[in-house]
């Protein structure tokens, strides 16, 4: 699956944030209580719909994904989430 992350800015980091919230499933009070599977799945949606992805990647081509896959991308949109909180060291 190809897929590119726009550069992100302050307004798609908030976006994220609330997206996260939104996806979160009811049955859990908190998203750390998630299992991992929805978590990962929880990562990605909401970086699409917080347009991370501008248009490289759709929910739609979320559901068709294989989870091992989906998995992936999750730990790409933690990284990215990562790098744009860590000020830069020079």
């Amino acid at each position: 699956m190809d897929y590119e992350f726009i550069d992100i800015r302050q307004r798609h980091y908030i976006a994220f944030l609330k997206c996260l919230k939104r996806f979160q499933p009811d049955e859990w009070a908190e998203i750390d209580d998630l299992p991992a599977e929805v978590y990962m799945d929880v990562l990605v949606r909401a970086g699409i719909e917080a347009g991370w992805f501008g248009d490289s990647l759709t929910i739609e081509q979320l559901d068709d994904m294989m989870p091992k896959d989906v998995d992936q991308i999750a730990i790409a949109v933690a990284e990215v989430y990562r790098n744009v909180k860590t000020p830069d060291p020079n």
